[in-house]
């Protein structure tokens, strides 16, 4: 289901940096424009900023950055448990299989 961003309350993209929504950065400093257009297009781990094109301009609302934030922490966390699992199950070999592998080392 797509939301339509039009009843959210709309702001324009290049000032998400501005936005309360972004906190400040190392050293004080504040995210770089491009890195909202970036979410927008191309986006991050998979998840795509909903944004929609007005005269022109590219804009955004606070729900549709709340759920790209969502979106993007719950991708993070499914790829760590996917990591942790593949860790875990290289972490069961068998002693021989281990034996094995030095063995092909050379250890």
């Amino acid at each position: 289901m797509t939301n339509d961003l039009t009843e959210e309350g709309l702001f324009l993209l290049k000032d998400l940096p501005k936005s309360p929504l972004i906190g400040p950065r190392r050293k004080g400093g504040r995210m770089h424009i491009k890195t909202g257009f970036n979410w927008a297009t191309k986006g991050m781990c998979g998840v795509v900023l909903e944004t929609v094109v007005q005269g022109g301009m590219r804009y955004t609302s606070v729900p549709a950055v709340r759920r790209f934030f969502a979106a993007v922490t719950a991708a993070k966390e499914r790829k760590c448990r996917r990591e942790e699992a593949a860790a875990r199950r290289e972490m069961k070999q068998s002693p021989a299989e281990f034996e094995s592998e030095l063995d092909k080392l050379g250890i």
